[in-house]
């Protein structure tokens, strides 16, 4: 048996001092990987 699709998604929340936090991460049939974060104004 051979392996033709992979799809993979996670997602992660959190907060500490007054700031939240999202990091999400994806990958379609292993064509690549799509990485997203969003945190705070002024976090760089």
């Amino acid at each position: 048996m051979t392996l033709k699709s992979m799809t993979g998604f996670a997602r992660a929340e959190g907060s500490a001092a007054a700031m939240s936090w999202s990091l999400e991460a994806r990958s379609v049939n292993g064509r690549g990987l799509d990485v997203r974060f969003r945190g705070p104004n002024g976090l760089e």
